[in-house]
């Protein structure tokens, strides 16, 4: 779906005007907008057209933003104010990797 495709905004339109394409607000229009995805996904990639592509993308991203909202996964939540005391000891068992890489290199 990452490929750049030739939509045709009639094609397009007359797709979309099936299902209501907006910022989901309810559960309702959230499982309506999910069947829609998958009654897309199941058709298949490669039997998609370039518009179905391109709704599919675009109700993907809705449904993704309803479940950021209102279905956060547990522990993914804001960065933390003092992110590189956070991060330290990411970042020290990067450099020791980096450096151990370079020892084994030069071995």
């Amino acid at each position: 779906m990452s490929a750049t495709l030739t939509v045709d905004p009639k094609k397009y339109a007359r797709l979309a005007n099936r299902i209501v394409v907006k910022a989901l607000d309810t559960e309702e229009e959230y499982d309506h907008m999910v069947a829609a995805v998958e009654q897309l996904i199941d058709k298949g990639e490669d039997h998609l057209s370039p518009e179905e592509s391109a709704l599919l993308e675009t109700m993907a991203i809705l449904v993704q933003a309803y479940d950021d909202r209102h279905h956060p996964l547990p522990g993914f939540g804001r960065v933390p104010e003092d992110f590189e005391t956070w991060a330290q000891p990411l970042i020290d068992r990067q450099e020791v990797r980096d450096q151990t890489e370079t020892v084994r290199s030069n071995w």
